[in-house]
């Protein structure tokens, strides 16, 4: 057995204790944090900008998101008495903490920056690091700026039932299979997601809200940039393995210029948005968003390991793909409801 086969094999003896019990926490856990939402009135109400959202749903999910990787984090302990990093820990629960804060008491633009960018330096003074340029400081300041751009195009593309959870499990399950020393985290996390689904895919039954985006977000940036990925190849590995929120980020940004519109308005410019204004079911635009990163998540792993001219073939391919998506999407108006 080669060394890379003795490797999963090794994680998936290892790790399978851990998924289980993310899982099971995530499942209970979001039953409990609907149950509380609905207790005490913690609902979302119905959006204007998004077409299928029509009757008051609870939006506590990231807490049962939490409560999965909590429930993962136990049995680490308990199971291999290994405890995750520091740098993911606390930076998980603050920015959980805050996307919370934010869905009981929306903040302005401003003061949510700053509170993203103080989450992000505590985790960055706890160890996080990311290896671009080699001056420290320099690394520090891109990885802050990589974890609250994370963090925000995750919320962004939150427009759909069961969307952002998927893609999630889908980037964490593509840091499983691909980069087995950094799995445990991520099969965590990946467990607490599938835990949450069921609840959370189309009809949901409670959404994610900003306290899960933000803990998907981050989790995600950091798993990212702790990769054994180095220099010049780093950017295009990120942006490959988190493909389809940043090209979401980048879509609305710039069909909200074109409009004339300021970047941080809502409007029902959402990739997910326009594809039910097309015509397709929600069940459709997931499944499709979800193959998609799961390409590009296969991508990222070929790039690290491919010579120049299969990065060349994919960077162009996804460039393309990109252009004909866009192309598509702009054909495509959401009217506003009300």
């Amino acid at each position: 057995m080669g060394r890379r086969a003795h490797e999963r094999a090794r994680f998936v003896t290892l790790h399978w204790p851990e998924l289980v019990a993310s899982m099971v926490m995530g499942l209970l856990g979001t039953l409990a944090a609907r149950a509380f939402a609905r207790r005490f009135g913690i609902v979302n109400q119905p959006n204007p900008l998004v077409p299928q959202h029509v009757k008051a749903t609870p939006y506590l999910g990231g807490v049962g998101v939490l409560a999965g990787i909590f429930g993962g984090v136990a049995m680490a302990v308990v199971n291999a008495g290994q405890w995750p990093p520091l740098y993911l820990l606390v930076p998980a629960v603050l920015f959980c903490a805050l996307g919370v804060w934010d869905d009981l008491a929306p903040m302005n633009a401003r003061g949510k920056l700053f509170a993203q960018f103080s989450a992000a330096a505590v985790a960055i003074a706890l160890g996080l690091r990311m290896s671009v340029t080699g001056v420290d400081f320099v690394d520090a300041i891109l990885a802050a700026v990589w974890i609250v751009a994370c963090v925000n195009a995750f919320n962004l593309t939150d427009v759909c039932d069961g969307l952002v959870a998927g893609i999630s499990a889908v980037c964490f399950l593509g840091v499983m299979v691909f980069w087995p020393g950094h799995a445990l985290v991520a099969t965590i996390a990946f467990g607490a997601c599938v835990g949450f689904l069921p609840f959370n895919a189309p009809r949901a039954s409670i959404f994610l809200g900003d306290a899960g985006s933000h803990l998907l977000g981050f989790l995600a940036a950091a798993l990212s940039i702790s990769l054994p990925v180095r220099g010049s190849a780093l950017p295009p590995v990120l942006l490959l393995l988190l493909f389809v929120p940043f090209a979401e980020m980048v879509f609305v940004t710039c069909v909200r210029l074109r409009k004339g519109l300021p970047w941080y308005m809502g409007s029902p410019d959402h990739f997910a948005l326009r594809l039910q204004g097309a015509g397709w079911s929600r069940w459709k635009v997931d499944l499709c968003a979800w193959f998609v990163a799961a390409c590009a998540a296969c991508a990222a792993f070929a790039y690290v390991s491919g010579d120049w001219i299969l990065r060349i073939g994919i960077l162009i391919a996804f460039s393309a793909f990109s252009f004909v998506t866009v192309r598509y999407l702009l054909r495509h108006e959401v009217v506003r409801r009300g």
